[in-house]
């Protein structure tokens, strides 16, 4: 078994099976694994400045940013 590293956290998921069909089509591709190509997405959201992901996110950190 592998380790997560240190300042790593495991994050476990459940997903529809048509989400992680189109995730393992894609990862594929990229010769990527699964757990790779999640990870990329998530990176991509991070990098992008973490956009709200819907509207009542999009509130709690705007009330956040008001404090």
């Amino acid at each position: 078994m592998g380790t997560i590293g240190k300042g790593k956290t495991l994050v476990s998921v459940s997903l529809p099976d048509e989400w992680r069909k189109e995730i393992d089509k894609r990862a594929a591709a990229l010769r990527m694994t699964r757990a790779a190509y999640v990870r990329l997405m998530v990176e991509n959201w991070w990098k992008a400045g973490c956009q709200p992901l819907n509207e009542p996110d999009k509130f709690m950190q705007i009330a956040r940013k008001s404090k």
